[in-house]
Protein backbone atom coordinates (compact mmCIF):
# COMPACT_ATOMS: atom_id res chain seq x y z
CA UNK A 1 0.00 0.00 0.00
CA UNK A 2 3.29 2.44 0.68
CA UNK A 3 4.16 1.38 -2.76
CA UNK A 4 1.23 2.30 -4.45
CA UNK A 5 1.17 6.06 -3.13
CA UNK A 6 5.07 6.83 -4.14
CA UNK A 7 5.48 8.72 -7.35
CA UNK A 8 5.49 6.94 -11.04
CA UNK A 9 3.33 4.11 -9.41
CA UNK A 10 -0.28 3.51 -10.95
CA UNK A 11 -2.57 1.09 -9.15
CA UNK A 12 -5.06 -0.92 -10.53
CA UNK A 13 -9.04 -0.92 -9.20
CA UNK A 14 -9.61 0.61 -5.77
CA UNK A 15 -8.49 -1.95 -2.98
CA UNK A 16 -6.59 -4.20 -4.92
CA UNK A 17 -2.55 -4.80 -4.35
CA UNK A 18 -1.69 -3.89 -8.00
CA UNK A 19 0.77 -1.41 -9.03
CA UNK A 20 2.28 -0.28 -12.46
CA UNK A 21 6.11 1.12 -12.34
CA UNK A 22 7.22 4.06 -14.77
CA UNK A 23 4.55 2.90 -17.58
CA UNK A 24 5.12 -0.68 -16.79
CA UNK A 25 3.08 -3.80 -16.60
CA UNK A 26 2.24 -6.05 -13.39
CA UNK A 27 5.06 -8.59 -15.25
CA UNK A 28 7.75 -6.13 -14.74
CA UNK A 29 7.51 -5.91 -11.42
CA UNK A 30 9.93 -8.28 -9.34
CA UNK A 31 8.91 -9.11 -5.68
CA UNK A 32 11.75 -11.38 -3.37
CA UNK A 33 11.67 -13.44 -0.09
CA UNK A 34 15.09 -12.95 0.97
CA UNK A 35 16.23 -13.03 -2.83
CA UNK A 36 13.81 -15.74 -3.87
CA UNK A 37 11.36 -14.67 -5.85
CA UNK A 38 7.39 -14.97 -4.99
CA UNK A 39 5.45 -15.59 -8.08
CA UNK A 40 2.12 -15.55 -6.68
CA UNK A 41 2.28 -12.85 -4.06
CA UNK A 42 -1.42 -12.12 -3.83
CA UNK A 43 -4.41 -13.30 -2.02
CA UNK A 44 -8.02 -13.19 -2.56
CA UNK A 45 -7.59 -11.90 -6.12
CA UNK A 46 -5.68 -9.03 -5.24
CA UNK A 47 -7.34 -7.91 -2.20
CA UNK A 48 -4.35 -8.58 -0.11
CA UNK A 49 -0.84 -10.64 -0.46
CA UNK A 50 -0.15 -13.87 0.08
CA UNK A 51 2.74 -13.36 2.79
CA UNK A 52 1.85 -11.92 6.44
CA UNK A 53 3.47 -8.68 7.26
CA UNK A 54 4.45 -9.67 10.44
CA UNK A 55 7.22 -12.00 9.37
CA UNK A 56 8.85 -9.04 7.34
CA UNK A 57 11.85 -7.05 9.13
CA UNK A 58 12.39 -4.17 6.18
CA UNK A 59 11.99 -4.23 2.54
CA UNK A 60 13.14 -2.06 -0.63
CA UNK A 61 12.15 -0.92 -3.06
CA UNK A 62 13.64 -0.06 -6.45
CA UNK A 63 12.57 1.16 -9.86
CA UNK A 64 16.28 1.54 -11.25
CA UNK A 65 20.45 1.06 -11.30
CA UNK A 66 19.15 -3.01 -11.25
CA UNK A 67 22.12 -5.43 -10.80
CA UNK A 68 22.66 -8.41 -11.88
CA UNK A 69 20.78 -10.27 -9.16
CA UNK A 70 17.68 -8.52 -10.37
CA UNK A 71 17.40 -11.13 -13.36
CA UNK A 72 15.72 -9.86 -16.38
CA UNK A 73 12.72 -7.85 -15.17
CA UNK A 74 13.03 -4.04 -15.47
CA UNK A 75 10.06 -2.24 -13.70
CA UNK A 76 10.93 -1.95 -10.17
CA UNK A 77 12.17 -4.82 -7.50
CA UNK A 78 10.72 -5.02 -3.95
CA UNK A 79 12.98 -7.30 -1.69
CA UNK A 80 11.66 -8.39 1.32
CA UNK A 81 13.80 -9.64 4.33
CA UNK A 82 12.61 -12.06 7.22
CA UNK A 83 12.79 -11.23 10.97
CA UNK A 84 14.92 -13.67 12.73
CA UNK A 85 12.71 -15.57 15.99
CA UNK A 86 13.67 -14.12 19.25
CA UNK A 87 16.71 -15.60 21.09
CA UNK A 88 15.65 -14.95 24.60
CA UNK A 89 11.92 -14.41 24.88
CA UNK A 90 8.72 -15.95 23.83
CA UNK A 91 5.79 -13.74 22.56
CA UNK A 92 2.85 -14.12 20.12
CA UNK A 93 0.02 -12.40 18.51
CA UNK A 94 -3.44 -13.17 17.23
CA UNK A 95 -4.44 -11.14 14.48
CA UNK A 96 -8.45 -11.31 13.21
CA UNK A 97 -10.22 -9.96 10.33
CA UNK A 98 -13.17 -10.69 8.15
CA UNK A 99 -10.37 -11.23 5.15
CA UNK A 100 -7.88 -13.66 7.06
CA UNK A 101 -7.32 -15.36 10.37
CA UNK A 102 -4.11 -15.84 11.85
CA UNK A 103 -1.32 -16.34 14.50
CA UNK A 104 2.47 -15.35 14.64
CA UNK A 105 4.77 -16.80 17.58
CA UNK A 106 8.39 -15.88 17.99
CA UNK A 107 10.23 -18.00 20.27
CA UNK A 108 14.01 -19.37 21.43
CA UNK A 109 14.25 -23.36 21.25
CA UNK A 110 17.63 -23.10 22.49
CA UNK A 111 18.47 -19.94 24.70
CA UNK A 112 20.82 -17.67 22.44
CA UNK A 113 21.26 -20.43 19.94
CA UNK A 114 18.02 -21.51 17.81
CA UNK A 115 14.88 -19.33 17.47
CA UNK A 116 11.63 -19.86 15.84
CA UNK A 117 9.67 -17.49 13.81
CA UNK A 118 6.24 -18.57 12.78
CA UNK A 119 2.98 -17.55 11.38
CA UNK A 120 0.22 -19.21 9.78
CA UNK A 121 -2.92 -17.92 8.44
CA UNK A 122 -6.37 -18.48 6.74
CA UNK A 123 -9.34 -16.78 5.13
CA UNK A 124 -13.39 -17.43 6.34
CA UNK A 125 -14.14 -15.62 3.98
CA UNK A 126 -16.01 -18.70 2.43
CA UNK A 127 -18.04 -19.79 6.30
CA UNK A 128 -18.99 -15.52 5.87
CA UNK A 129 -20.42 -16.07 2.54
CA UNK A 130 -22.29 -19.12 4.16
CA UNK A 131 -23.80 -17.75 6.41
CA UNK A 132 -24.92 -14.29 4.22
CA UNK A 133 -25.55 -16.22 1.14
CA UNK A 134 -29.18 -16.18 2.11
CA UNK A 135 -29.60 -12.59 1.87
CA UNK A 136 -28.05 -12.29 -1.01
CA UNK A 137 -29.50 -12.07 -4.50
CA UNK A 138 -28.35 -14.72 -6.88
CA UNK A 139 -29.09 -12.24 -10.00
CA UNK A 140 -26.90 -9.81 -8.62
CA UNK A 141 -24.02 -11.57 -7.55
CA UNK A 142 -23.59 -14.01 -10.61
CA UNK A 143 -22.79 -17.10 -9.11
CA UNK A 144 -25.34 -19.74 -6.80
CA UNK A 145 -22.85 -20.84 -5.01
CA UNK A 146 -18.98 -20.62 -3.94
CA UNK A 147 -16.31 -22.49 -2.16
CA UNK A 148 -12.77 -20.95 -1.17
CA UNK A 149 -9.45 -22.62 0.62
CA UNK A 150 -7.01 -19.76 1.36
CA UNK A 151 -4.28 -19.96 3.29
CA UNK A 152 -0.70 -19.28 3.91
CA UNK A 153 2.14 -20.86 6.64
CA UNK A 154 5.38 -19.71 7.23
CA UNK A 155 8.07 -20.46 9.58
CA UNK A 156 11.92 -19.47 9.66
CA UNK A 157 14.75 -21.37 12.35
CA UNK A 158 18.37 -19.42 12.88
CA UNK A 159 21.14 -20.90 14.60
CA UNK A 160 23.61 -18.51 16.10
CA UNK A 161 26.73 -20.93 15.33
CA UNK A 162 29.16 -18.11 16.91
CA UNK A 163 29.38 -14.51 16.84
CA UNK A 164 30.24 -14.15 13.43
CA UNK A 165 28.44 -17.55 11.76
CA UNK A 166 24.84 -18.53 11.48
CA UNK A 167 22.78 -21.02 9.83
CA UNK A 168 18.78 -20.73 8.78
CA UNK A 169 16.58 -22.04 7.02
CA UNK A 170 13.13 -21.02 5.88
CA UNK A 171 9.53 -22.70 3.84
CA UNK A 172 6.45 -20.92 3.13
CA UNK A 173 3.56 -22.34 1.54
CA UNK A 174 0.48 -20.42 0.31
CA UNK A 175 -2.63 -21.53 -1.57
CA UNK A 176 -6.08 -19.88 -3.20
CA UNK A 177 -8.42 -21.95 -4.80
CA UNK A 178 -12.29 -20.63 -5.52
CA UNK A 179 -14.77 -22.76 -7.31
CA UNK A 180 -17.97 -21.01 -8.70
CA UNK A 181 -21.19 -22.72 -9.64
CA UNK A 182 -22.58 -20.38 -12.50
CA UNK A 183 -25.89 -19.42 -12.97
CA UNK A 184 -25.60 -20.31 -16.20
CA UNK A 185 -24.70 -24.19 -14.94
CA UNK A 186 -21.36 -24.11 -15.65
CA UNK A 187 -18.59 -24.96 -12.68
CA UNK A 188 -15.11 -22.30 -13.22
CA UNK A 189 -12.31 -23.24 -11.04
CA UNK A 190 -9.40 -20.78 -10.67
CA UNK A 191 -6.28 -21.75 -8.10
CA UNK A 192 -2.79 -20.54 -7.45
CA UNK A 193 -0.19 -21.34 -4.41
CA UNK A 194 3.79 -20.71 -4.02
CA UNK A 195 5.84 -23.51 -2.20
CA UNK A 196 9.53 -22.07 -1.03
CA UNK A 197 12.58 -23.29 1.04
CA UNK A 198 15.54 -21.40 1.53
CA UNK A 199 18.61 -22.44 3.38
CA UNK A 200 21.45 -19.91 4.13
CA UNK A 201 24.60 -19.70 5.54
CA UNK A 202 26.15 -16.23 6.95
CA UNK A 203 29.51 -15.37 8.26
CA UNK A 204 30.88 -11.70 8.75
CA UNK A 205 34.86 -11.06 9.20
CA UNK A 206 36.93 -7.54 9.52
CA UNK A 207 33.47 -5.76 11.09
CA UNK A 208 32.52 -5.10 7.80
CA UNK A 209 32.77 -7.56 5.55
CA UNK A 210 30.51 -10.34 5.36
CA UNK A 211 29.64 -13.20 3.14
CA UNK A 212 25.83 -15.28 2.27
CA UNK A 213 25.59 -18.35 0.65
CA UNK A 214 22.21 -19.53 -0.28
CA UNK A 215 20.59 -22.53 -1.75
CA UNK A 216 16.78 -22.60 -2.68
CA UNK A 217 13.71 -24.11 -3.80
CA UNK A 218 10.51 -22.40 -5.32
CA UNK A 219 7.51 -23.80 -6.88
CA UNK A 220 4.77 -21.88 -8.04
CA UNK A 221 1.34 -23.62 -9.61
CA UNK A 222 -1.42 -21.78 -11.55
CA UNK A 223 -4.71 -22.97 -13.01
CA UNK A 224 -7.71 -22.50 -14.19
CA UNK A 225 -11.21 -24.54 -15.23
CA UNK A 226 -14.20 -24.48 -16.30
CA UNK A 227 -17.13 -27.62 -16.15
CA UNK A 228 -20.46 -27.40 -18.26
CA UNK A 229 -22.68 -30.14 -19.52
CA UNK A 230 -23.90 -28.95 -22.72
CA UNK A 231 -26.27 -31.25 -24.97
CA UNK A 232 -25.40 -34.03 -22.94
CA UNK A 233 -22.05 -33.84 -22.96
CA UNK A 234 -19.39 -33.16 -21.02
CA UNK A 235 -17.08 -30.30 -21.43
CA UNK A 236 -14.23 -29.59 -19.20
CA UNK A 237 -11.27 -27.49 -19.87
CA UNK A 238 -8.30 -27.29 -17.33
CA UNK A 239 -5.60 -24.93 -18.23
CA UNK A 240 -2.21 -25.42 -15.88
CA UNK A 241 1.01 -24.05 -15.82
CA UNK A 242 3.87 -24.90 -13.08
CA UNK A 243 7.46 -23.61 -12.45
CA UNK A 244 9.86 -25.46 -10.31
CA UNK A 245 13.00 -23.45 -9.80
CA UNK A 246 16.17 -24.24 -7.64
CA UNK A 247 19.03 -21.62 -7.41
CA UNK A 248 22.58 -21.74 -5.47
CA UNK A 249 23.52 -17.96 -4.77
CA UNK A 250 26.82 -16.92 -3.15
CA UNK A 251 27.55 -12.95 -2.31
CA UNK A 252 30.39 -11.22 -0.55
CA UNK A 253 29.82 -7.59 0.67
CA UNK A 254 32.81 -6.02 1.49
CA UNK A 255 34.59 -2.58 2.49
CA UNK A 256 37.82 -0.33 0.99
CA UNK A 257 39.56 2.44 1.91
CA UNK A 258 36.69 3.49 4.41
CA UNK A 259 34.94 4.82 1.50
CA UNK A 260 34.37 2.30 -0.64
CA UNK A 261 32.49 -0.54 -0.72
CA UNK A 262 31.88 -3.14 -3.25
CA UNK A 263 30.14 -6.48 -3.83
CA UNK A 264 30.57 -9.97 -6.05
CA UNK A 265 29.16 -13.58 -6.25
CA UNK A 266 27.86 -15.68 -8.05
CA UNK A 267 24.05 -17.06 -9.14
CA UNK A 268 23.46 -20.48 -10.93
CA UNK A 269 19.49 -21.08 -12.07
CA UNK A 270 18.01 -23.60 -13.04
CA UNK A 271 14.40 -23.51 -13.77
CA UNK A 272 11.65 -25.85 -15.67
CA UNK A 273 8.31 -24.45 -17.42
CA UNK A 274 5.17 -26.40 -17.90
CA UNK A 275 3.25 -23.45 -19.54
CA UNK A 276 -0.50 -23.54 -20.15
CA UNK A 277 -0.48 -27.51 -20.38
CA UNK A 278 -4.00 -28.69 -20.59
Amino acid sequence: KLVQTLPGVAIGSDGSSNYYVRGGNMGGNLQTLDGVPIYGSAHLVGLTTAYPSGVIGSSEFLVGGFTSEEGNLSASHIKLHTLDGSFDTASARFDISNLLVGTLISAPLVKDRLSLNASIRFSPVQYEYKALSKYMDPDAIGFQEAQAVIYDAYAKLKYRIDGQRSLSFTAFNSMDRYNFLMKSGSEDKMSWGNLIAILQYDTRWRGKDDMTLTASFNRYGNAQGMFKQMDKTSNNLQIRSLINEGQLHAIVRSSAWNNWRYQYGLKARLAHFKPGSA
